[in-house]
């Protein structure tokens, strides 16, 4: 109810400011309207056909990423949804807070709770979002580069971004051509090629759902900020509403918490006022309590450690291979965005110079246990580069259109010839960074090898019973599989699910792994107990733990079997 209050406060402001000096955002025509439209329907279809969608067999499947990554996202909404969650806990370990930025997947259950089916308000908010998204950024490109043209490039350039994947994609087609319209692979995640700068959308805006919310909110601070940093007439309801959205994005999105608090303390630094205090105020107090409830996870050794070279393999390597290592992931918009720099006015190199220093940060610290999650940091320098990249793009093309209007009445032929060569190489330039990501959606909706099920039509039919037949608050005993079904579509509390997905938040889940352990082995009525464990699950998944079905069937009532006896549930007497 807080955060809904004070995004409605935000958007009053937003328009009290728009009534006095502030920014000024012009209609967008039709052309950048149908880009834009272009971009959400790609990303749209792609929610409809590769998220959760229904298989032949009935269940539901998605990408590789979806696979691993949904489940997680199904189990917090559904906490919310289905049991009183509240103060919220972790549903894949119990007992501990939940210290995941978790603001999208709660205004998801919101809808649920209303009415919207559960995969219908996961796909609405997602495009929703992205839809903000992509106008932001557009406005961002627009605000900074003064260009509708650069605005446009830009916003293609980051979202479809990609990287030397295409000269492997174009390697392998010489032998098969038809690998260009059918990929059997994401030629821009390559391990083996040292390609991990992945397209965004595939690696972040489709799977990890709390970047969506937070990212959408931090493009709304950068515009804000832009404006009014070096401005004489600072519009301090303009840095109110920065601060109102920069102090909730801790549960939005920590990585753009971090990314705001490096880049607003640079801007302030350069050209301190009173008028920041409008900023720095309210979002300290909002993000204090959060920052505090977030911290109860964070402490390990695992957070905030020195690792040079973004990936593990980079650590121990010589700065020119990083730099390498860099040219082929960054790609175009990593050179054009160094060679845009001789171009930029000094506001945009000042704007520019914290994002840059973000990019050197996410090489030297790692931000979380997995070394490869600092790309939701890099994302952040990313998008000032697809700007300044666009920049020198349009530059490109415009000199070579100089040179052709000059020179054509002269009839200087090789002149005119240079002139299409600017535009031409300005194109190739656009061509080459999408290339990667092109192949990456066609991958995605064609290859074979892209999607996997999620959920089988038996854990469907499985979860519904869970739902209707135990109580919301029961605690069940499960494997760690990542996509068991009690967790995530009976929202049930378990006791511990994927340890990746503990590892990588930094929990501490080695008491509890042991003890999920020696339940199944001797159903230890002390542990059960312990924990309040209502029922057992047993099911294929959890044949790894060698569970001893006979031992259950005499000291447990056998509450579920299926008819062909693979999955049971047993409800504990201890």
């Amino acid at each position: 109810m807080m955060i809904m209050v004070l995004i409605l406060a935000s958007i009053f402001l937003w328009f009290k400011a728009r009534e006095r000096e502030s920014i000024e955002l012009k209609p967008l025509t039709l052309s950048v309207l149908a880009v834009i439209a272009l971009i959400i329907y790609i990303y749209a279809s792609l929610n409809f056909s590769i998220v959760l969608f229904t298989n032949e067999r009935g269940g539901w499947s998605g990408i590789v990423n979806v696979w691993g990554d949904y489940p997680f996202h199904l189990g917090l909404i559904n906490s919310f949804v289905l049991r009183d969650n509240f103060p919220p806990q972790y549903p894949v370990l119990i007992g501990s807070p939940l210290t995941y930025s978790f603001a999208t997947d709660y205004l998801t259950a919101v809808l649920v709770k209303n009415g919207l089916g559960l995969r219908e308000a996961i796909w609405f908010v997602n495009i929703a979002l992205f839809f903000c998204l992509a106008v932001f950024i557009f406005y961002l490109a627009e605000e900074i580069s003064s260009s509708r043209k650069v605005a446009a490039i830009a916003l293609i350039l980051f979202l479809f971004n990609s990287n030397a994947g295409i000269v492997n994609a174009l390697g392998e087609a010489v032998d098969d051509p038809g690998v260009l319209l059918k990929p059997d692979r994401d030629f821009s995640h390559d391990e083996a090629g040292e390609l991990y700068f992945m397209n965004i959308i595939y690696a972040v805006f489709i799977p990890q759902r709390s970047v969506l919310l937070g990212f959408t909110a931090v493009l709304l601070v950068y515009l804000l900020l832009f404006k009014n940093f070096s401005s004489d007439r600072q519009n301090k309801q303009e840095f109110l509403l920065a601060g109102l959205l920069s102090g909730l994005l801790p549960l939005m999105h920590a990585h753009s918490f971090i990314a705001v608090g490096v880049v607003a303390a640079f801007l302030f630094l350069y050209r301190p006022s009173r008028a920041w205090l409008y900023f720095i105020i309210p979002a300290a107090l909002l993000a204090a309590p959060q920052i505090f409830w977030i911290s109860q996870n964070v402490g390990s050794e695992t957070f905030f450690s020195v690792h040079p070279g973004w990936i593990t393999i980079n650590e121990s390597k010589p700065l020119i291979n990083i730099l390498l290592f860099w040219i082929a992931n960054g790609w175009v918009v990593l050179v054009l965005s160094f060679a845009a720099l001789a171009l930029a006015s000094r506001k945009q190199l000042v704007f520019y110079s914290p994002f840059l220093a973000l990019f050197f940060i996410g090489n030297i610290i790692r931000f979380q246990p997995w070394d490869w999650d600092n790309y939701k940091i890099f994302m952040h320098w990313y998008l000032l580069a697809s700007i300044f990249a666009a920049i020198m793009i349009v530059r490109l093309f415009n000199a070579g259109a100089g040179f052709e209007t000059r020179h054509r009445a002269a009839g200087k032929r090789w002149l005119i010839l240079r002139s299409f060569g600017l535009k031409a190489l300005a194109v190739m330039f656009i061509i080459l960074g999408v290339a990667s990501a092109v192949l990456t959606m066609l991958w995605m909706t064609e290859g074979e090898n892209a999607r996997y099920e999620v959920y089988s039509p038996a854990d469907l039919r499985i979860a519904e019973w869970i739902k209707m037949n135990t109580p919301d608050q029961a605690i069940f005993l499960t494997s760690d599989t990542h996509n068991n079904v009690v967790h995530s579509l009976a929202g049930r509390q378990i006791l511990m699910a994927s340890w990746w997905w503990l590892w990588s938040h930094g929990l501490d889940y080695s008491g509890v792994e042991r003890d999920v352990k020696e339940i199944y082995k001797t159903g230890n009525c002390e542990l059960i107990k312990k924990y309040n464990i209502s029922y057992i699950f047993v099911s294929p998944q959890e044949g790894k733990l060698n569970p001893d079905i006979a031992l259950f069937e005499s000291r447990f009532d056998r509450v579920f079997s299926d008819t062909n006896n693979i999955y049971n549930i047993f409800r504990t007497k201890c």
